[in-house]
């Protein structure tokens, strides 16, 4: 163990992380049936966001349990949606609005951040 480890701080970041990652895969389930009825009336279609319940779902129990595939497989993408986020806002937003952008970017960097900080406490 490190003498700088904050044992105990991370299980709990990604525990919450998962908690709403969960959350974010029953609300997909959700919307897939509350659009059913608009689906057959030739409404929008967005049945497409039952796969991501499918993701979200696994992921966040594997979260909750501190399971390191399920933080990389949480923190990638969303390392991923940042840097687009960031660069594309830099080089297609107006000023006001791209602080915000940039503000948004960094808040998903962080589950990349925990990850990395955190590996020796993930199993």
């Amino acid at each position: 163990m490190r003498a700088n480890s904050h044992n105990g701080d991370y299980p709990f970041i990604f525990g919450g992380l998962g908690f709403l990652s969960v959350l974010g895969g029953i609300f997909c389930i959700v919307l897939f049936f509350a659009n059913a009825k608009a689906r057959q009336n030739g409404g929008h279609d967005i049945s497409g966001v039952i796969y991501f319940s499918l993701f979200f779902i696994p992921v966040g129990v594997g979260l909750i349990l501190v399971r390191r595939i399920a933080a990389v497989l949480f923190s990638i993408p969303l390392g991923i949606l940042a840097v687009w986020m960031i660069v594309s806002s830099i080089v297609n937003v107006p000023f006001p609005w791209l602080l915000l952008n940039i503000l948004f970017g960094v808040i998903l960097l962080f589950p990349s951040w925990a990850t990395w900080r955190g590996w020796s406490d993930l199993r």
